[in-house]
């Protein structure tokens, strides 16, 4: 159960902080390329949890699920946004850097959970704004992964 949630958090937290957009945007279909990102970052935590014995956590669940809690709470801001737009350190070493680290015990890269921590560092230290601008840099990395 803790992985399912851990699925979603790595997905929803980081994105809607590096795209500067409530919860339920990144699953409206309306982002570039948004879809491709997402999926990434499933694939990259269900293969890590997988490889460490998680049973019962197929990608097809964790991406209704990421589809299901986005819609459900849309309104709402994340809390890895607001950390951001408040200048306050996230949380992303005990989201996706967790899972890195986990991917790294196993001999996985999850190279796409780095870019996203990448970038949420970025915005933390002031060398990037959190906004839609991010959204092909986003995409272009991540395919390049």
């Amino acid at each position: 159960m803790l992985w399912r949630k851990l699925v979603v958090n790595c997905v929803i937290n980081p994105l809607t902080a590096i795209l500067g957009v409530k919860n339920g945007l990144i699953s409206d279909g309306k982002l570039l390329h948004l879809c491709t990102v997402k999926e990434a970052l499933i694939t990259e935590c269900v293969t890590v949890a997988t490889k460490h014995g998680i049973q019962n956590i197929a990608f097809e669940d964790m991406q209704k699920l990421v589809e299901h809690v986005s819609h459900s709470t849309s309104p709402n801001t994340s809390s890895m946004l607001q950390d951001v737009r408040k200048h306050r350190p996230s949380e992303i070493d005990a989201i996706n850097g967790y899972v890195v680290a986990k991917a790294d015990e196993v001999g996985f890269d999850a190279g796409v959970n780095k870019l996203v921590m990448r970038l949420i560092r970025e915005i933390e230290q002031g060398t990037r704004t959190s906004g839609l601008q991010n959204q092909e840099h986003l995409f272009s990395r991540t395919t390049a992964i």
